[in-house]
């Protein structure tokens, strides 16, 4: 079974050209799979009652061109694809108000043992979804995200209160938000997100520095994101921009 919100693009959530930033289209998912997981008494605060909780991995995403404007009315499809093991897909279509995909995606999600921090078996999500097999990115496989070589951009951020989610710790959206920063403006002013596809390594929390690089040109960047604490990548994402 499929479930579908109804959203208005707000003016907080636009560029200057009034289009609707990507990451708000990927929150506007979130929610939605959230309101999903609640009508199936499975939110984050009915997992937390028993030690657990979720975590998402992996996201994948394409956006449209032309994307929706100030004041549009969308409509967010989500579903669960697949309860693998201890793995849970979700995929997502955003219609704008014509009955067009604007954006679709797909998500890697674990569930994970609070105290311990490690992911446990997805049992107590298993038999409570009604699989959908429809693919939202047809023949799309979840792997491993490969590094590329280019002009090489660097950026720090600070976590602060308002980056921070119900796990205590750095949003999903905002390592995307993050991760776009780095690329100097006059390199994307022109131009919006064609797609990407991020991989959620570890846990940032409230303030840490994260270091962000930006590896590319053009259309095409590889991006790693860093707790300055240590050396090792909490993130790492691809984006394609549109010509």
């Amino acid at each position: 079974m499929q479930f579908t919100k109804t959203y208005t693009v707000r003016s907080s959530e636009i560029d200057y050209k009034y289009r609707l930033k990507p990451f708000y289209a990927i929150s506007m998912f979130l929610d939605a799979f959230a309101l999903y997981c609640d009508d199936n008494g499975v939110a984050a605060y009915h997992l937390h009652e028993i030690g657990k909780s979720w975590v998402m991995t992996e996201l994948k995403v394409l956006f449209a061109k032309d994307m929706p404007v100030w004041k549009d009315e969308l409509s967010m499809k989500v579903w669960v694809r697949k309860v693998l093991g201890v793995r849970v897909i979700g995929d997502f279509f955003l219609y704008d108000k014509k009955g067009d995909v604007v954006c679709r995606g797909t998500s890697r999600w674990l569930i994970l043992d609070i105290e311990s921090r490690t992911p446990d078996t997805a049992d107590c999500v298993r038999n409570v979804f009604d699989i959908c097999k429809e693919e939202a990115i047809p023949g799309f496989r979840f792997g491993a995200i490969e590094p590329f070589f280019g002009k090489q951009f660097i950026d720090k951020q600070l976590v602060r209160s308002f980056d921070i989610d119900f796990n205590k710790h750095l949003n999903s959206v905002r390592y995307i938000a993050g991760a776009i920063e780095s690329i100097p403006l006059e390199l994307r002013e022109n131009t919006h997100l064609k797609e990407i596809y991020i991989n959620y390594i570890k846990e940032a929390f409230l303030g840490e520095t994260i270091t962000s690089i930006a590896t590319g040109e053009h259309q095409n960047f590889y991006h790693q994101q860093f707790r300055d604490s240590e050396p090792h990548e909490i993130c790492k994402m691809h984006s394609q921009w549109f010509d």
